[in-house]
C-alpha cells in the first residue's frame, strides 16, 4: 500500500505539472496578440486534398472540422459497457460513440446527435441503452442497440449524473450535484427518459435488481421501493457509520457497522437480524468493509488501519483482506501465494469487482483472481510498462484503463488472460499549442506548450519540430507581422525570424526584462510591445508587479511606459492606437503608443473578466470574455467606444477571436467551443467540432479553410468554413 501511494504521489505531481502547463499554455495564448490586415495572411484558396483534412470529420466527408493531430484516431473515450462477451459500447469526447459485436475485436462508428463529451453510457439489453453528455445536462437514448441514437429530456434539476443505473427497459435512476451546490439529488425517470422527477429520499447509493432504491443516511440505511415516490428508514443507524449494503439482488442484504455488528436481512429490508462479528478482524483496524456479495452469501470483507507515511503524510492502508461464505457469520482471512508479498500489494476498496475477482497492485503490475483468491494471475498489457489506472468488470467483460487521463482502455472476455486495446487510445502527451499562424495554405507553424514549435510545409499532411535557440522548455506563442517579421516567446524570450520561420535568434534585452515576459506584440517589422513581470518571494508567496515597455527599433532599445495592473490586457491597433483592459471590465485606450491613456466608453454589459484583444484593422477591433457572461465586446472606432454582442455559448473560457475578411470571423474556446459569423460579428453560430478539448488558437486563411490549435496537441481545419 506504501508503493501504491507514493505511486499516487508521483502521478499527482505529474498532473500538477500538467496542469501548470496547461494554465501556462492557456495564458500564453494572450502574449502574442495580432492586429491589422487580417484579410491579408493568407493566398488565393487552393484546392484541398484529402490527405490535409486528416482521419474524421466533425460533420462527416471532409465537411465541418477534421482531426489533423493526434493521430491515428483523436477521441477520448470516458466510459465503456460491455453487455455480454460479444456487445460493447464506448462513448467519449466530443459525442463519440464505438461499438462492438465480437468482443472487443472489432468496433463501428456510430452518429451522435450530441457534440458534447459523452461521460457515461448504459444499456438494459440488446436493444436500450442510453448515454450522458454532462456538458448541456441532457442524455440521448437508443432503441435499436446502439446504431441509431436520439435526443431526450434534460436530466434538470441536476448539474450533472454522476451515476446513473437502468432498471429494466425504460427505469433510469441518475445521482448528481444540483447547480452551483455540493449537495446532490436522485431523479427517476419511468419512460426512458423522455421525463424526469426528483425522487422523496436521501442520494440514492444503491439500486436493487428490481429496481428498489437504497441510501446510506445519517439516520441510517433508507429504501424506496416505488421508485422514489415514498421513502423509509429501513434500518437505524444512527450511531455507527453502516458499510455499503452488500447484495446481488434485493433480497438477500447484508449490513456492516463501524461497531462490527452485522445485520442482514432476507427479506429485502423489512426485516433484519443482528449479530456481533464473530471474531474482531483486527486489533489495529479502524473499520471494516463487506464487499460484493452474492446470493449464495459468498463475499469479501476487508479491514483498514491509519498509517503515516513519510513526510508525515497520513494515510488508510488495508490490513487484511478476509473472505466468508456463509454471508458474513465467519470469516477467514484470504491466503495469499508466497510470491504474492501482502506487504507490496495495494488494494482499493474499489477492487472487489465481484464475489469471485478482485484485483491488486503488486510493485508495477496488476495481479488478479477470478476464483475467490484460489489462484492468481499477472496481467499483461501490449505496450505497458506500467499497472493500469483501474480495473473492472462490464458485462461479460473486464475493462482496464491506462494512462495519466486515462485515455487508454483494454478490454477482456476470458478473465484477464488476453487484452484487446479500444480503437480511440490516444497519445498521453499532454503537450498544449498555444497558437497557430500560417504564411499561406502550406506553411504552417503551432507553438507549444513544451517552448518548441511544431512546423508544417505541406498544408498539414506532416508535422516537425523546430526547436529555438536556447532550447526553451516552457511556454509558447508566435506572430508574423504583416512584413513578414516572425516574433516568438518561449520561456520568458522573445525570439526573431527574418526568413519565414526558418531561423529563429534571442532578441536581447535589458536586464530588468530579461526572461521575464509574459506578452508580447509586434504591429510591424519595428514597432512592438513586451510586459514583463517581476516577483519577489517571500516562502511560498509571490508578490508580483508588471511592466509594459515599448520599441520603435525591432527591439535593439526599449522604452519603459510604467507599470500596469496585474490583470490587464494590452494590443494594438497600430504604431499609436491600443487598448488597455483590467479587472471589473474598465477599457482605457491610448494614441500615442502606450504613453497615455484615457478611459473608453462602452455601450452595454460588460464582463468583469476581460481575455483576448483582437484587432482586425486599425479601427475594428473585439475584447472577448476571459469567462462568464458570454458577451465580447466591439469597437469600430478604434477602440473609443465599445459596445456588446451576445454569444451563443454558455459559461465557458473564451481564448482566441479572429476574422479573415469584413465577414467571415471564429471564435474558439474551453470544451471544444467554436462559433463562427459570417455577417461581420452581428451573430455568431457554434459549430461542431467532436472534441471537447480547450481550443486555444484560431487562424483562417481564406473563407473556407481554418486552423485551430489546442490543447494536448490537438490540430483542427476545415476547407468548408466550418459548416
Amino acid at each position: 500500500m506504501k508503493r501504491f501511494l507514493m505511486a499516487l504521489a508521483k502521478m499527482r505531481a505529474r498532473l500538477m505539472r500538467s496542469c501548470l502547463q496547461k494554465l501556462l499554455t492557456a495564458f500564453a495564448l494572450f502574449s502574442m496578440v495580432s492586429c491589422g490586415n487580417g484579410d491579408s495572411a493568407g493566398t488565393a484558396p487552393n484546392p484541398v486534398q484529402d490527405a490535409a483534412l486528416g482521419t474524421e470529420c466533425s460533420l462527416g466527408a471532409d465537411r465541418g472540422w477534421c482531426w489533423q493531430q493526434p493521430l491515428p484516431v483523436p477521441h477520448h473515450v470516458y466510459e465503456v459497457q460491455f453487455l455480454d462477451s460479444e456487445r460493447g459500447w464506448a462513448v467519449g469526447e466530443g459525442g463519440f460513440i464505438i461499438a462492438t459485436e465480437d468482443g472487443g475485436r472489432s468496433w463501428s462508428r456510430r452518429s451522435s446527435p450530441v457534440f458534447e463529451d459523452l461521460s457515461s453510457v448504459r444499456f438494459a439489453d440488446a436493444s436500450h441503452g442510453w448515454a450522458v453528455a454532462n456538458q448541456s445536462a441532457r442524455m440521448i437514448g437508443t432503441t435499436d442497440g446502439g446504431r441509431t441514437w436520439s435526443l431526450l429530456a434534460p436530466f434538470a434539476p441536476l448539474s450533472s449524473v454522476q451515476q446513473l443505473w437502468v432498471v429494466g427497459g425504460s427505469t433510469l435512476v441518475a445521482s448528481g450535484p444540483l447547480p452551483g451546490m455540493s449537495a446532490y439529488q436522485t431523479i427517476i425517470s419511468q419512460d426512458g427518459g423522455a421525463s424526469w422527477r426528483v425522487a422523496s429520499m436521501p442520494r440514492v447509493t444503491h439500486v436493487g435488481a428490481s429496481g428498489t432504491l437504497w441510501s446510506m443516511a445519517f439516520e441510517g440505511l433508507w429504501v424506496s421501493r416505488d421508485f422514489g415516490l415514498t421513502a423509509s428508514v429501513a434500518l437505524p443507524c444512527k450511531a455507527c457509520t453502516l458499510s455499503p449494503v452488500a447484495l446481488e439482488d434485493d433480497s438477500q442484504l447484508l449490513v456492516v457497522a463501524s461497531s462490527q455488528t452485522r445485520y442482514q436481512s432476507s427479506d429485502a429490508g423489512r426485516t433484519w437480524s443482528s449479530s456481533a462479528m464473530n471474531q474482531q478482524p483486527d486489533a489495529a483496524g479502524i473499520g471494516f468493509a463487506a464487499k460484493a456479495f452474492n446470493r449464495g452469501g459468498t463475499g469479501w470483507g476487508l479491514s483498514l488501519r491509519l498509517v503515516t507515511y513519510p513526510g508525515g503524510v497520513g494515510g488508510v492502508a488495508p490490513v487484511t483482506i478476509w473472505r466468508t461464505s456463509d454471508a458474513g457469520t465467519t470469516w477467514s482471512p484470504l491466503a495469499l501465494p508466497s510470491w504474492l508479498d501482502p506487504t507490496a500489494a495495494a488494494v482499493s476498496s474499489d477492487g472487489f469487482l465481484d464475489a469471485q475477482t478482485m484485483w491488486l497492485l503488486l510493485d508495477r503490475h496488476a495481479v488478479l483472481t477470478i476464483d475467490g483468491g484460489a489462484t492468481w494471475q499477472r496481467l499483461d498489457f501490449p505496450n505497458e510498462a506500467e499497472a493500469p489506472a483501474f480495473v473492472r468488470r462490464s458485462g461479460g467483460a473486464l475493462l482496464a484503463g491506462f494512462g495519466r487521463f486515462q485515455d487508454r482502455w483494454y478490454a477482456s472476455t476470458d478473465g484477464g488472460r488476453q487484452w484487446t486495446v479500444l480503437p480511440a487510445a490516444r497519445d498521453d502527451s499532454d503537450v498544449s499549442y498555444g497558437s497557430a499562424w500560417f504564411l499561406d495554405d502550406t506553411h504552417g507553424f503551432v507553438a507549444a506548450g513544451d517552448g518548441k514549435l511544431r512546423v508544417t510545409e505541406d498544408g498539414g499532411r506532416t508535422w516537425r519540430q523546430q526547436v529555438l535557440p536556447g532550447e526553451p522548455t516552457l511556454g509558447g506563442s508566435l506572430q508574423f507581422t504583416p512584413d513578414g517579421v516572425g516574433w516568438a516567446l518561449a520561456d520568458a524570450r522573445l525570439y526573431r525570424s527574418l526568413d519565414s520561420g526558418r531561423s529563429w535568434e534571442i532578441r536581447a534585452l535589458p536586464d530588468s526584462l530579461d526572461r521575464r515576459i509574459y506578452r508580447a506584440q509586434f504591429v510591424d517589422a519595428n514597432h512592438g510591445w513586451i510586459v514583463a513581470r517581476n516577483c519577489m518571494f517571500s516562502g511560498q508567496v509571490a508578490d508580483c508587479t508588471s511592466t509594459l515597455s515599448a520599441t520603435m527599433d525591432a527591439g535593439l532599445s526599449w522604452q519603459g511606459l510604467g507599470p500596469i495592473e496585474e490583470s490587464s490586457g494590452v494590443a494594438f491597433a497600430d504604431a499609436n492606437v491600443g487598448v488597455m483592459t483590467s479587472y471589473g471590465g474598465a477599457i482605457k485606450r491610448t494614441t500615442d503608443g502606450g504613453r497615455t491613456w484615457t478611459a473608453a466608453a462602452t455601450e452595454g454589459p460588460v464582463p468583469a473578466q476581460l481575455g483576448k484583444i483582437y484587432f482586425r484593422t486599425a479601427t475594428e477591433g473585439w475584447i472577448l470574455p476571459y469567462y462568464s457572461p458570454a458577451v465580447a465586446l466591439r469597437t469600430k472606432d478604434a477602440g473609443l467606444t465599445w459596445k456588446s454582442v451576445t454569444l451563443p455559448a454558455r459559461s465557458t473560457n473564451f481564448y482566441d477571436i479572429r476574422f479573415v475578411d469584413e465577414a467571415n470571423g471564429w471564435i474558439v474556446g474551453a470544451g471544444g467551443l467554436v462559433l463562427h459569423s459570417a455577417d461581420g460579428g452581428a451573430t455568431w453560430a457554434r459549430q461542431p467540432t467532436a472534441t471537447g478539448m480547450p481550443l486555444f488558437s484560431a487562424f483562417p486563411i481564406d473563407s473556407q479553410k481554418v486552423w485551430i490549435a489546442g490543447a494536448r496537441s490537438t490540430i483542427l481545419v476545415t476547407a468548408t468554413a466550418g459548416e
